[in-house]
């Protein structure tokens, strides 16, 4: 009895081992990531392009403000950015979508319609037109470290470009 319930369970083995086998091959078979998704992050002035919508972060500089003072020991820095919709259907952006990120690993939101020229705060871009405009951002003033991030729905996991 002992013999039949060894060689059940030695079976039962084998056969567990050649399932592990299988799912082994399924996984190496999966197609590729795009691009854009295996690239973490951008520099500034490259194109990110994740299906037929396109971001390109043209600038990053300090900005000194008339209206406003920046904390101590921080500057403002003015991003220019430009969203081009080459895809078939509208492309919807915010600019709320955006942030800072530090070396420190905090974050910082935007300065929404405080920036000159600022990128309109929310819309949607027709196939074949672009919007373009500047974020504005409080931020250390070392400037080193820095990452805007696009946290956008189309941008899938965010779109992340190295400023400093």
């Amino acid at each position: 009895m002992s013999r039949i319930i060894t060689a059940v369970l030695t079976a039962c083995c084998l056969a567990l081992i050649g399932c592990g086998s299988k799912v082994e091959e399924q996984a190496d078979e999966r197609p590729p990531a795009s691009s854009a998704a295996q690239k973490q992050t951008y520099q500034l002035g490259e194109t990110a392009t994740i299906g037929g919508a396109s971001q390109t972060v043209l600038s990053a500089e300090k900005y000194t403000s008339k209206g406003i003072q920046a904390g101590e020991g921080h500057v403002f820095l003015l991003v220019q950015v430009t969203l081009e919709n080459a895809g078939p259907e509208d492309l919807y952006y915010n600019d709320s979508d955006y942030l800072m990120a530090l070396a420190d690993g905090s974050q910082v939101n935007g300065m929404l319609n405080e920036a000159p020229d600022a990128l309109p705060d929310h819309g949607s871009i027709a196939t074949g037109e672009s919007r373009s405009g500047s974020l504005l951002f409080e931020v250390p003033k070392d400037l080193h470290g820095l990452t805007l991030v696009n946290r956008g729905g189309w941008a899938q996991s965010g779109l992340r470009v190295s400023i400093g």
